[in-house]
Formats: structure tokens, C-alpha cells, sequence
């Protein structure tokens, strides 16, 4: 399977990996789960003609880039974020992390809002979706 099939995370993958009882809007909310962003993932079940696959998240990512006040996003080339945040205020206060080719997390220096940091950013790079970890 290559790293661009799409592959279903059913609720009761992200309940068992997550240990709540929560929607999955609100496991996307909380989490920072956008389009298009890489995952690490573990096969639960591949259905043979049709091509459909059924994972869950694996523990490794989870505990690497799920960490309270982490920035996701998914949609950008590394040279584009990279280019955005030296030319900003921000340039020392944050730590970009590739997850994959066009997904990072981006961790705040202790003082810095990530939702302000969204804000910032999100009109600069207009392709790119943010979401942030945690009840932001």
C-alpha cells in the first residue's frame, strides 16, 4: 500500500487508541486532525477486491506529535513554512517537526499563543490547514 491511499480510521479505532468516548468531530477537534495530514498508522483490515483498508492511529505518533499546544498542518511544502515563519516575528519562538512531505507540527516556545500563530500564518499560506492540539 503507498503512502497516498486513503485508508479509514473507524470511531471505535480512535476511542481504543484514544481511551474516551468522544465524537469523532470531537476527536478531530481536539486532536488537530486535518485534511490531508500524514498519520502513522497500523492495519486493522484490508478488504481484498475492493481495496478498502481500516486502520488505527499507531501509539508511536501519537505520543511523538500529539502533545498539548502542537500545531498540525498538512498542505505545504517544508521550503513554504520554513520561508513563512523566518520572515516573521516568530522566527525564534517556534520548532518546525516533518512528519512527512507536506504535514508538520510546529511547537511554540513557552509564551506563544498557537492559536495567535494560526491566525498569523493562515493568511500566509493560504494552501496550508492548521489544526491544534488540545482545547484551544
Amino acid at each position: 500500500m503507498g503512502s497516498d491511499t486513503d485508508a479509514l480510521i473507524p470511531l471505535h479505532a480512535l476511542r481504543e487508541a484514544f481511551g474516551d468516548q468522544w465524537s469523532a468531530r470531537d476527536y478531530i477537534a481536539h486532536y488537530g486532525l486535518v485534511e490531508g495530514l500524514c498519520i502513522d498508522i497500523e492495519l486493522t483490515k484490508v478488504e481484498v477486491g475492493t481495496e478498502r483498508v481500516w486502520t488505527r492511529p499507531s501509539p508511536e505518533w501519537m505520543t511523538r506529535y500529539l502533545i498539548d499546544g502542537t500545531i498540525l498542518v498538512a498542505g505545504t511544502r517544508q521550503s513554504e513554512l520554513e520561508g513563512a515563519i523566518a520572515n516573521s516575528p516568530f522566527a525564534r519562538s517556534l520548532t518546525i517537526k516533518r512528519i512527512c512531505e507536506t504535514s508538520f507540527a510546529i511547537r511554540c516556545s513557552e509564551g506563544i499563543d498557537p492559536p495567535g500563530i494560526v491566525a498569523y500564518f493562515g493568511k500566509r499560506l493560504h494552501s496550508a490547514r492548521f489544526g491544534i492540539v488540545g482545547d484551544y
